[in-house]
């Protein structure tokens, strides 16, 4: 039986591209990679066992931006439903969607604020030059949403931002009032359920669920704390109210956040949340909450951590580790994470 070769490109979320492993499939069987099921990038006229060099790997800022932008680029040109078999949802239609000014809506994102608030609009930003747009800034229309917008063949045209949480990326996709989702957590199996039902399509297939990066889901204090570090156990216990010692003043992300139901999951278990607790749609408006409060403990994306100090985080039995890009990108920082968009 013939065979193709491939080598997958998911570098820093997968040990098959990081050990640049080459891959063989049957032909006819799924071209993805054995690990993490994502497509291969097919090696022309490469054996089992080559020794071809592959080009010395990007670096994680370059790697998040081309899926970012490539993923962005895909999605679009999925929508525009070039044939009578890839038809976009008929509410969904955002090509012809404008604003009472005229302005052109060419996407709508929403959900996660740790992906929404700046680097989905900086994304946005840079995919709209590439389409040839000019004059090209963002403003707030409220709370957490930001329009990205520009002027392109003389028509202005825009990208619509709602950062509002994880779990409004599924809500949003179900009432066809956006395009792509952002999570910072991976869909949950209730959650895809209800979109296969509304024949949204299957959100965990390979075409529909994009890995956008990595983050660290950060504990923070403030800067006058003498805490440098604290055990996973530690952390769960002062956010379940049940911590002696330090009389800890706790504040956590709302049960909408991504952020909340990675650090639920991983650090709370089954405890529930210290009613106490003060929550926040923000994750900048719970930084500034913990740089007033000499008691303050909370948990953000690791890209809102300025103004306050990040503490080490370590499991039982292991070293500390402070969440940075290496920490987090070999997964090894406790409360790692990957980000999603969902289409």
């Amino acid at each position: 039986m013939a065979l193709r070769y491939g080598k997958c490109t998911n570098f820093g979320l997968c040990t098959k591209a990081d050990t640049r492993e080459s891959q063989s499939m049957p032909e006819g069987a799924d071209f993805v990679c054995q690990e993490c099921k994502r497509p291969l990038t097919a090696l022309a006229g490469t054996e089992k066992g080559s020794s071809r060099r592959d080009p010395l790997p990007m670096i994680l800022a370059a790697v998040l931006l081309a899926l970012a932008a490539g993923g962005m680029f895909y999605f679009l040109t999925r929508n525009k439903g070039s044939d009578a078999t890839d038809k976009p949802n008929s509410n969904a239609d955002f090509r012809t969607s404008s604003s009472g000014s005229g302005s052109t809506t060419l996407l709508r994102l929403s959900g996660s604020n740790t992906i929404g608030a700046e680097l989905v609009p900086a994304l946005a930003e840079a995919w709209l030059a590439g389409k040839g747009a000019t004059n090209i800034h963002r403003e707030k229309t409220g709370g957490e949403e930001v329009r990205v917008s520009g002027t392109k063949d003389g028509n202005p045209v825009r990208v619509e931002i709602a950062a509002h949480g994880s779990a409004t990326a599924f809500t949003s996709l179900s009432d066809a009032s956006c395009d792509i989702g952002m999570s910072s957590r991976k869909i949950k199996a209730a959650e895809a359920a209800d979109l296969l039902k509304k024949s949204l399509g299957d959100l965990t297939s390979n075409s529909n669920e994009r890995v956008l990066g990595l983050d660290g889901v950060a504990v923070i204090v403030n800067e006058a704390n003498p805490t440098d570090s604290m055990t996973i156990q530690e952390v769960g216990a002062v956010f379940a109210g049940t911590a002696s010692g330090r009389d800890w003043k706790v504040y956590a992300r709302d049960d909408k956040s991504g952020t909340f139901d990675t650090f639920k999951d991983r650090v709370l278990g089954t405890r529930a949340l210290v009613s106490t607790a003060k929550r926040f749609e923000d994750s900048k408006d719970l930084v500034s909450a913990v740089a007033r409060d000499v008691n303050g403990i909370g948990f953000v994306g690791l890209a809102y951590t300025a103004g306050a100090k990040v503490i080490a985080i370590s499991e039982k039995g292991a070293s500390p580790l402070i969440p940075n890009v290496n920490t987090v990108r070999t997964e090894s920082y406790p409360l790692s994470r990957r980000l999603y968009l969902y289409v």
